[in-house]
Protein backbone atom coordinates (compact mmCIF):
# COMPACT_ATOMS: atom_id res chain seq x y z
CA UNK A 1 0.00 0.00 0.00
CA UNK A 2 1.19 3.25 -1.11
CA UNK A 3 1.56 5.82 1.76
CA UNK A 4 0.83 9.42 1.13
CA UNK A 5 3.07 12.13 2.89
CA UNK A 6 0.39 13.28 5.29
CA UNK A 7 -0.07 9.68 6.41
CA UNK A 8 3.61 10.26 7.93
CA UNK A 9 3.31 9.47 12.03
CA UNK A 10 4.98 11.83 14.25
CA UNK A 11 6.39 10.50 17.53
CA UNK A 12 6.92 12.85 20.53
CA UNK A 13 9.39 11.82 23.36
CA UNK A 14 6.97 10.86 25.96
CA UNK A 15 5.66 7.32 27.39
CA UNK A 16 2.64 6.95 29.26
CA UNK A 17 3.54 5.17 32.26
CA UNK A 18 0.62 3.15 33.10
CA UNK A 19 0.56 1.68 29.47
CA UNK A 20 4.27 1.46 28.27
CA UNK A 21 2.80 3.29 24.94
CA UNK A 22 3.87 6.39 23.47
CA UNK A 23 2.10 9.61 25.25
CA UNK A 24 -0.04 10.27 22.07
CA UNK A 25 -1.10 6.37 20.96
CA UNK A 26 -2.01 6.20 18.19
CA UNK A 27 1.02 9.22 17.53
CA UNK A 28 -0.53 12.17 14.82
CA UNK A 29 -0.64 11.75 11.06
CA UNK A 30 0.85 14.90 9.28
CA UNK A 31 -2.67 15.26 7.86
CA UNK A 32 -4.29 15.67 11.58
CA UNK A 33 -1.78 17.77 12.95
CA UNK A 34 -2.35 20.41 9.91
CA UNK A 35 -6.07 19.85 10.78
CA UNK A 36 -5.55 20.91 14.35
CA UNK A 37 -3.01 23.98 13.11
CA UNK A 38 -5.72 25.29 10.80
CA UNK A 39 -8.36 25.30 13.19
CA UNK A 40 -5.90 27.12 16.17
CA UNK A 41 -4.50 29.35 13.92
CA UNK A 42 -7.98 30.55 13.98
CA UNK A 43 -7.11 31.71 18.22
CA UNK A 44 -5.18 35.02 18.61
CA UNK A 45 -2.34 35.77 20.71
CA UNK A 46 0.85 34.05 19.22
CA UNK A 47 3.82 36.76 20.15
CA UNK A 48 6.02 38.64 17.35
CA UNK A 49 9.75 38.41 18.13
CA UNK A 50 11.08 40.97 20.31
CA UNK A 51 14.31 42.00 22.12
CA UNK A 52 15.67 38.20 22.18
CA UNK A 53 17.77 38.59 19.07
CA UNK A 54 20.42 39.10 22.05
CA UNK A 55 22.06 35.55 22.26
CA UNK A 56 24.52 34.41 24.88
CA UNK A 57 26.17 32.74 21.83
CA UNK A 58 26.96 36.23 20.41
CA UNK A 59 30.00 37.78 22.11
CA UNK A 60 28.95 41.17 21.61
CA UNK A 61 26.02 40.64 24.45
CA UNK A 62 27.38 38.40 26.97
CA UNK A 63 29.52 40.68 28.99
CA UNK A 64 26.80 43.42 29.22
CA UNK A 65 23.88 41.07 30.09
CA UNK A 66 25.58 38.71 32.85
CA UNK A 67 26.18 42.23 34.38
CA UNK A 68 23.46 43.05 36.63
CA UNK A 69 24.15 46.74 37.53
CA UNK A 70 23.75 47.09 34.01
CA UNK A 71 20.43 44.94 33.74
CA UNK A 72 18.50 44.78 36.93
CA UNK A 73 17.24 42.03 39.53
CA UNK A 74 13.55 41.50 40.04
CA UNK A 75 11.41 38.99 41.91
CA UNK A 76 7.72 38.55 40.90
CA UNK A 77 6.02 37.17 43.78
CA UNK A 78 2.81 35.08 43.36
CA UNK A 79 -0.34 37.18 44.67
CA UNK A 80 -1.15 35.11 47.54
CA UNK A 81 2.42 34.50 48.13
CA UNK A 82 2.96 33.86 52.28
CA UNK A 83 5.29 36.04 54.57
CA UNK A 84 7.00 32.78 55.30
CA UNK A 85 7.94 32.13 51.64
CA UNK A 86 9.22 36.09 51.39
CA UNK A 87 11.14 35.82 54.22
CA UNK A 88 12.99 32.44 53.08
CA UNK A 89 14.22 34.05 50.46
CA UNK A 90 15.40 37.34 52.09
CA UNK A 91 19.26 36.45 52.36
CA UNK A 92 18.82 36.11 48.30
CA UNK A 93 16.59 39.06 47.64
CA UNK A 94 19.26 40.83 49.75
CA UNK A 95 22.34 39.61 47.56
CA UNK A 96 20.83 40.68 44.46
CA UNK A 97 19.45 44.00 45.85
CA UNK A 98 23.37 44.90 46.54
CA UNK A 99 24.06 43.45 43.22
CA UNK A 100 21.66 45.24 40.83
CA UNK A 101 21.57 48.34 43.07
CA UNK A 102 19.47 50.70 41.81
CA UNK A 103 17.44 48.26 39.26
CA UNK A 104 16.80 45.51 41.80
CA UNK A 105 12.40 45.76 42.27
CA UNK A 106 9.79 43.69 43.87
CA UNK A 107 6.05 43.02 41.90
CA UNK A 108 3.35 40.75 42.28
CA UNK A 109 1.37 39.07 40.18
CA UNK A 110 -2.52 38.34 40.45
CA UNK A 111 -3.76 36.32 38.15
CA UNK A 112 -7.43 37.41 38.76
CA UNK A 113 -6.37 40.74 37.20
CA UNK A 114 -3.08 40.03 35.44
CA UNK A 115 -2.58 38.95 31.87
CA UNK A 116 0.90 39.36 30.30
CA UNK A 117 0.40 42.63 28.55
CA UNK A 118 -1.75 43.90 31.12
CA UNK A 119 1.21 43.12 33.99
CA UNK A 120 3.43 44.95 31.82
CA UNK A 121 1.49 47.81 31.27
CA UNK A 122 1.01 47.84 35.28
CA UNK A 123 4.51 48.83 35.00
CA UNK A 124 4.89 50.90 32.12
CA UNK A 125 6.10 49.08 29.83
CA UNK A 126 4.72 47.24 26.32
CA UNK A 127 5.49 44.06 24.53
CA UNK A 128 8.37 44.62 22.75
CA UNK A 129 10.09 46.91 24.31
CA UNK A 130 12.68 46.57 27.26
CA UNK A 131 13.46 48.74 29.44
CA UNK A 132 15.92 48.13 32.60
CA UNK A 133 14.75 50.97 34.94
CA UNK A 134 10.76 49.60 34.96
CA UNK A 135 11.16 46.04 34.19
CA UNK A 136 14.35 44.05 35.05
CA UNK A 137 16.45 42.09 32.79
CA UNK A 138 16.31 39.04 34.95
CA UNK A 139 13.26 38.14 36.97
CA UNK A 140 12.75 35.44 39.12
CA UNK A 141 9.13 34.00 39.55
CA UNK A 142 7.97 32.57 42.70
CA UNK A 143 4.58 30.89 42.58
CA UNK A 144 3.05 27.59 41.31
CA UNK A 145 1.90 28.02 37.94
CA UNK A 146 -1.65 28.36 38.93
CA UNK A 147 -0.76 31.42 40.73
CA UNK A 148 1.73 32.90 37.91
CA UNK A 149 0.60 30.88 34.32
CA UNK A 150 3.45 29.40 32.58
CA UNK A 151 2.10 31.02 29.44
CA UNK A 152 3.29 34.51 31.49
CA UNK A 153 6.71 33.15 31.59
CA UNK A 154 6.65 31.76 28.03
CA UNK A 155 6.09 35.58 26.73
CA UNK A 156 8.10 37.60 29.34
CA UNK A 157 10.81 35.13 28.62
CA UNK A 158 11.24 36.71 24.98
CA UNK A 159 12.35 39.73 26.44
CA UNK A 160 14.05 38.84 29.82
CA UNK A 161 15.93 36.15 31.09
CA UNK A 162 13.42 34.23 33.31
CA UNK A 163 13.41 31.35 36.24
CA UNK A 164 10.47 30.33 37.94
CA UNK A 165 10.76 28.31 42.11
CA UNK A 166 7.80 26.60 43.12
CA UNK A 167 8.91 24.78 45.79
CA UNK A 168 7.00 22.22 48.44
CA UNK A 169 7.58 24.41 52.03
CA UNK A 170 8.91 27.73 52.99
CA UNK A 171 11.89 25.36 54.20
CA UNK A 172 12.57 24.33 51.07
CA UNK A 173 12.73 27.72 49.57
CA UNK A 174 15.20 28.64 52.63
CA UNK A 175 17.24 25.67 51.44
CA UNK A 176 17.42 26.95 47.86
CA UNK A 177 18.60 30.10 48.82
CA UNK A 178 21.46 29.20 51.44
CA UNK A 179 22.94 26.54 49.18
CA UNK A 180 23.04 29.42 46.40
CA UNK A 181 24.15 32.27 48.13
CA UNK A 182 27.00 29.45 50.14
CA UNK A 183 27.89 28.77 46.08
CA UNK A 184 28.62 32.13 44.97
CA UNK A 185 30.22 32.85 48.24
CA UNK A 186 32.96 29.46 47.92
CA UNK A 187 36.45 30.59 47.79
CA UNK A 188 36.89 26.68 46.57
CA UNK A 189 36.24 24.22 43.93
CA UNK A 190 32.47 22.58 44.88
CA UNK A 191 32.44 20.71 41.84
CA UNK A 192 34.28 18.32 39.49
CA UNK A 193 35.21 20.38 36.27
CA UNK A 194 32.75 17.54 34.48
CA UNK A 195 29.71 17.15 32.33
CA UNK A 196 28.00 14.39 32.40
CA UNK A 197 25.97 13.46 29.53
CA UNK A 198 23.16 10.73 29.49
CA UNK A 199 20.33 9.04 27.52
CA UNK A 200 19.27 5.88 26.59
CA UNK A 201 18.85 4.85 23.09
CA UNK A 202 15.54 2.46 22.42
CA UNK A 203 13.41 3.55 19.64
CA UNK A 204 13.31 6.11 16.75
CA UNK A 205 12.98 8.79 19.40
CA UNK A 206 15.74 8.28 21.29
CA UNK A 207 18.11 7.21 18.44
CA UNK A 208 17.49 10.35 16.98
CA UNK A 209 18.51 12.31 20.27
CA UNK A 210 21.63 9.94 20.77
CA UNK A 211 23.00 10.32 17.69
CA UNK A 212 21.91 14.16 16.60
CA UNK A 213 22.06 15.66 20.28
CA UNK A 214 24.19 13.78 22.82
CA UNK A 215 26.31 12.52 20.43
CA UNK A 216 27.63 15.47 18.65
CA UNK A 217 27.83 17.43 22.08
CA UNK A 218 30.00 14.54 23.39
CA UNK A 219 32.24 15.13 20.26
CA UNK A 220 33.04 18.71 20.83
CA UNK A 221 33.75 17.96 24.09
CA UNK A 222 33.26 20.53 27.30
CA UNK A 223 35.15 23.89 25.70
CA UNK A 224 32.85 26.54 26.87
CA UNK A 225 34.11 28.91 24.37
CA UNK A 226 36.13 32.28 24.16
CA UNK A 227 36.21 34.46 27.47
CA UNK A 228 35.01 37.90 27.03
CA UNK A 229 35.66 41.29 28.44
CA UNK A 230 32.65 43.90 30.18
CA UNK A 231 31.58 46.89 29.86
CA UNK A 232 33.20 48.47 32.81
CA UNK A 233 36.66 46.50 31.80
CA UNK A 234 36.16 43.55 33.99
CA UNK A 235 37.64 40.67 32.48
CA UNK A 236 36.46 36.58 32.63
CA UNK A 237 39.77 35.05 32.60
CA UNK A 238 39.43 32.29 29.83
CA UNK A 239 36.88 28.91 31.19
CA UNK A 240 38.51 25.97 31.54
CA UNK A 241 37.71 23.63 29.19
CA UNK A 242 35.39 20.05 30.92
CA UNK A 243 35.92 16.98 30.72
CA UNK A 244 32.90 14.96 29.11
CA UNK A 245 31.02 11.84 30.71
CA UNK A 246 29.07 10.29 28.40
CA UNK A 247 26.79 7.82 29.62
CA UNK A 248 24.51 6.86 25.98
CA UNK A 249 23.13 3.79 24.78
CA UNK A 250 23.48 0.90 26.65
CA UNK A 251 25.13 3.54 29.50
CA UNK A 252 21.77 5.44 29.74
CA UNK A 253 20.71 3.43 33.19
CA UNK A 254 19.55 4.30 35.97
CA UNK A 255 22.47 3.21 37.90
CA UNK A 256 24.75 5.42 36.10
CA UNK A 257 22.57 8.46 36.83
CA UNK A 258 22.69 7.37 40.55
CA UNK A 259 25.96 7.11 40.65
CA UNK A 260 26.46 10.63 38.95
CA UNK A 261 24.52 12.19 41.67
CA UNK A 262 25.43 9.79 44.33
CA UNK A 263 29.50 9.93 44.38
CA UNK A 264 30.04 9.59 48.36
CA UNK A 265 31.91 12.03 50.46
CA UNK A 266 35.39 11.44 48.87
CA UNK A 267 34.16 13.42 44.95
CA UNK A 268 32.54 16.55 43.83
CA UNK A 269 29.59 16.46 42.29
CA UNK A 270 29.60 17.48 38.13
CA UNK A 271 29.44 21.08 37.34
CA UNK A 272 26.57 20.09 34.65
CA UNK A 273 24.25 17.41 33.81
CA UNK A 274 22.46 17.05 30.19
CA UNK A 275 19.91 14.10 29.39
CA UNK A 276 17.91 13.30 26.78
CA UNK A 277 15.37 10.56 26.87
CA UNK A 278 11.73 9.96 27.42
CA UNK A 279 9.50 11.48 30.11
CA UNK A 280 7.70 9.48 31.38
CA UNK A 281 3.63 10.84 31.83
CA UNK A 282 0.48 9.81 33.85
CA UNK A 283 -2.89 10.30 32.95
CA UNK A 284 -4.81 12.94 34.84
CA UNK A 285 -6.16 11.74 38.67
CA UNK A 286 -3.57 8.70 38.38
CA UNK A 287 -1.84 8.54 41.88
CA UNK A 288 1.57 8.35 40.44
CA UNK A 289 1.13 11.97 38.11
CA UNK A 290 1.99 14.18 41.34
CA UNK A 291 5.29 11.57 42.41
CA UNK A 292 6.46 10.81 38.97
CA UNK A 293 5.63 12.69 35.94
CA UNK A 294 8.48 13.87 34.07
CA UNK A 295 10.84 11.19 35.23
CA UNK A 296 13.47 10.24 32.73
CA UNK A 297 12.58 6.74 31.46
CA UNK A 298 16.03 4.85 31.40
CA UNK A 299 17.65 1.89 29.37
CA UNK A 300 16.48 -0.84 31.66
CA UNK A 301 12.64 -0.25 30.80
CA UNK A 302 11.81 -3.50 28.91
CA UNK A 303 10.11 -1.53 25.45
CA UNK A 304 6.45 -1.32 25.41
CA UNK A 305 5.81 -2.94 28.64
CA UNK A 306 3.90 -0.71 31.94
CA UNK A 307 6.48 1.27 33.43
CA UNK A 308 7.60 0.40 36.80
CA UNK A 309 9.68 2.64 39.34
CA UNK A 310 12.68 0.98 38.83
CA UNK A 311 12.66 1.89 35.44
CA UNK A 312 13.01 5.69 35.51
CA UNK A 313 14.61 8.04 37.20
CA UNK A 314 12.31 9.94 39.68
CA UNK A 315 12.51 12.47 42.29
CA UNK A 316 12.23 9.86 45.32
CA UNK A 317 15.53 8.44 43.65
CA UNK A 318 17.69 11.32 45.22
CA UNK A 319 18.38 10.59 48.72
CA UNK A 320 19.65 12.52 51.33
CA UNK A 321 23.34 11.79 50.20
CA UNK A 322 23.26 13.01 46.84
CA UNK A 323 26.11 15.17 46.13
CA UNK A 324 24.46 17.68 44.18
CA UNK A 325 25.83 21.69 45.39
CA UNK A 326 26.66 23.84 42.24
CA UNK A 327 24.70 21.87 40.08
CA UNK A 328 23.30 22.84 36.63
CA UNK A 329 20.96 20.24 34.88
CA UNK A 330 18.69 20.01 31.31
CA UNK A 331 16.75 17.60 31.14
CA UNK A 332 15.68 16.91 27.08
CA UNK A 333 11.95 15.21 27.41
CA UNK A 334 8.28 15.59 27.73
CA UNK A 335 7.32 16.51 31.17
CA UNK A 336 10.79 17.32 32.72
CA UNK A 337 9.83 20.64 33.94
CA UNK A 338 6.17 20.59 34.37
CA UNK A 339 2.60 19.89 33.16
CA UNK A 340 0.06 22.40 32.03
CA UNK A 341 -3.51 21.96 33.32
CA UNK A 342 -4.67 21.92 29.12
CA UNK A 343 -3.11 19.86 26.30
CA UNK A 344 -1.12 22.35 24.54
CA UNK A 345 -1.46 20.72 21.22
CA UNK A 346 -4.84 19.33 21.02
CA UNK A 347 -5.23 16.66 18.75
CA UNK A 348 -7.62 14.79 17.29
CA UNK A 349 -9.86 12.56 19.48
CA UNK A 350 -8.31 14.55 22.28
CA UNK A 351 -11.10 17.34 22.71
CA UNK A 352 -10.92 21.18 22.21
CA UNK A 353 -10.51 21.39 25.90
CA UNK A 354 -8.40 18.40 26.78
CA UNK A 355 -6.73 18.31 30.37
CA UNK A 356 -3.66 16.87 31.19
CA UNK A 357 -3.78 17.78 35.05
CA UNK A 358 -6.46 18.87 37.72
CA UNK A 359 -3.88 22.04 37.98
CA UNK A 360 -0.49 22.76 36.25
CA UNK A 361 2.16 22.08 38.69
CA UNK A 362 6.18 21.77 38.23
CA UNK A 363 7.50 18.26 38.03
CA UNK A 364 8.80 16.83 40.93
CA UNK A 365 12.24 15.69 39.92
CA UNK A 366 13.61 19.25 39.34
CA UNK A 367 11.84 20.35 42.72
CA UNK A 368 14.35 17.72 44.45
CA UNK A 369 17.27 18.45 43.09
CA UNK A 370 16.74 22.41 43.83
CA UNK A 371 16.01 22.60 47.33
CA UNK A 372 18.05 19.24 48.41
CA UNK A 373 19.13 20.01 52.28
CA UNK A 374 22.69 19.04 51.58
CA UNK A 375 23.55 22.03 48.92
CA UNK A 376 20.68 22.09 46.05
CA UNK A 377 21.06 22.58 42.32
CA UNK A 378 21.72 25.97 40.90
CA UNK A 379 19.39 25.44 38.20
CA UNK A 380 17.04 23.26 36.19
CA UNK A 381 15.85 23.44 32.38
CA UNK A 382 12.87 21.35 31.04
CA UNK A 383 9.95 21.52 29.25
CA UNK A 384 6.62 21.74 29.47
CA UNK A 385 4.60 19.04 28.23
CA UNK A 386 5.45 17.10 25.12
CA UNK A 387 8.83 17.48 23.46
CA UNK A 388 9.08 16.36 20.05
CA UNK A 389 11.78 15.71 17.32
CA UNK A 390 11.18 18.99 16.06
CA UNK A 391 13.44 20.47 18.77
CA UNK A 392 17.07 18.80 17.33
CA UNK A 393 15.49 18.21 13.74
CA UNK A 394 13.01 20.49 12.03
CA UNK A 395 11.41 19.59 9.04
CA UNK A 396 13.41 19.65 5.58
CA UNK A 397 16.71 19.77 7.40
CA UNK A 398 19.92 18.37 8.49
CA UNK A 399 19.76 18.60 12.59
CA UNK A 400 19.89 22.26 13.93
CA UNK A 401 21.16 21.79 17.87
CA UNK A 402 22.22 25.59 18.09
CA UNK A 403 19.89 26.19 20.67
CA UNK A 404 21.38 22.91 22.80
CA UNK A 405 24.85 24.25 21.99
CA UNK A 406 24.60 27.64 22.81
CA UNK A 407 23.23 27.10 26.50
CA UNK A 408 26.04 24.72 27.34
CA UNK A 409 28.19 27.23 25.91
CA UNK A 410 26.70 29.63 27.74
CA UNK A 411 26.11 27.83 31.15
CA UNK A 412 30.03 26.53 30.77
CA UNK A 413 31.23 30.29 30.61
CA UNK A 414 30.36 30.74 33.31
CA UNK A 415 27.05 33.16 32.24
CA UNK A 416 23.96 33.49 34.07
CA UNK A 417 21.70 30.26 33.59
CA UNK A 418 19.02 32.63 32.63
CA UNK A 419 20.68 33.35 29.12
CA UNK A 420 20.87 29.47 28.35
CA UNK A 421 17.34 29.61 27.01
CA UNK A 422 17.43 32.84 24.74
CA UNK A 423 17.63 30.60 21.92
CA UNK A 424 14.74 28.53 22.51
CA UNK A 425 12.97 31.63 22.84
CA UNK A 426 14.00 33.20 20.11
CA UNK A 427 12.97 30.75 17.92
CA UNK A 428 9.57 30.10 19.78
CA UNK A 429 8.86 33.91 18.66
CA UNK A 430 10.03 33.32 15.19
CA UNK A 431 8.18 30.47 14.59
CA UNK A 432 5.18 32.16 16.20
CA UNK A 433 5.86 35.03 14.14
CA UNK A 434 5.39 33.21 11.42
CA UNK A 435 2.09 31.38 11.90
CA UNK A 436 0.64 35.01 12.60
CA UNK A 437 1.42 35.34 9.35
CA UNK A 438 -0.39 32.72 7.78
CA UNK A 439 -3.45 33.95 10.05
CA UNK A 440 -3.25 37.34 8.32
CA UNK A 441 -2.72 36.11 5.35
CA UNK A 442 -5.75 33.91 5.75
CA UNK A 443 -7.96 36.89 6.26
CA UNK A 444 -6.59 38.84 3.42
CA UNK A 445 -7.93 35.92 1.44
CA UNK A 446 -4.08 35.46 0.24
CA UNK A 447 -3.41 32.67 -2.47
CA UNK A 448 -0.79 31.42 0.05
CA UNK A 449 -3.16 31.03 3.02
CA UNK A 450 -3.42 27.52 5.01
CA UNK A 451 -5.25 26.10 1.66
CA UNK A 452 -2.42 26.69 -0.06
CA UNK A 453 0.30 25.11 2.10
CA UNK A 454 1.25 22.06 2.35
CA UNK A 455 0.06 19.65 5.62
CA UNK A 456 4.12 19.05 6.24
CA UNK A 457 4.68 23.07 6.55
CA UNK A 458 1.89 23.59 8.55
CA UNK A 459 1.94 20.70 10.89
CA UNK A 460 6.12 21.16 11.19
CA UNK A 461 5.11 24.77 12.02
CA UNK A 462 2.85 24.20 14.57
CA UNK A 463 4.28 21.67 16.50
CA UNK A 464 7.99 23.24 16.23
CA UNK A 465 6.35 26.71 17.79
CA UNK A 466 4.55 24.67 20.50
CA UNK A 467 7.52 22.62 21.48
CA UNK A 468 10.10 25.82 21.38
CA UNK A 469 7.54 27.94 23.79
CA UNK A 470 7.92 24.70 26.49
CA UNK A 471 11.97 25.15 27.33
CA UNK A 472 11.76 26.79 30.58
CA UNK A 473 14.42 27.07 33.56
CA UNK A 474 13.87 26.62 37.57
CA UNK A 475 15.68 28.37 39.78
CA UNK A 476 17.18 31.88 40.24
CA UNK A 477 18.03 33.57 35.88
CA UNK A 478 21.32 34.89 37.98
CA UNK A 479 22.63 32.23 39.31
CA UNK A 480 25.75 31.01 37.18
CA UNK A 481 28.59 28.21 37.74
CA UNK A 482 31.84 29.45 38.39
CA UNK A 483 34.59 28.07 35.95
CA UNK A 484 37.12 30.16 37.70
CA UNK A 485 37.39 27.75 40.58
CA UNK A 486 38.22 24.94 38.41
CA UNK A 487 41.06 26.43 36.84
Amino acid sequence: MTTEPGDEHLFCNGIDGETGAYALDPPPTIAEIARVARQSLMLPGVPGPGASARSPSDPRFAPILADLAEMGWGVIFAKDTSPEVRSALEPLLALRREQAGDLFKEFTFDPATDSFRRWLARHDLAPGHFDESKVPFYLLLVGDPSAIPFEFQYLLDIDHAVGRLDLPTPADYASYARSLLAYERAGEPLQEGEVVLWGPRQDPATELSADMLLGPLASEGGSPGPSHEGRRGTRRGRSPSFRVTAHVDAGGTKANLLQTLHRGPDRRPPAMLFTASHGVCWSKGHPRQARAQGALLCQDWPIGSPIRLEHCFLADDIGADARLHGLVAFFFGCFTAGTPQKDSFLFPGAGAASSLAERPFVSPLPRRLLSHPGGGALAVIGHIDRAWRYSIKPADTSAQIQPFRASLRAILSGLPVGLATTDFSRRYATLSSHLLGIVDERRRGATSAPTGISDEELASAFIERNDAQGYVLLGDPAARLRPELFS
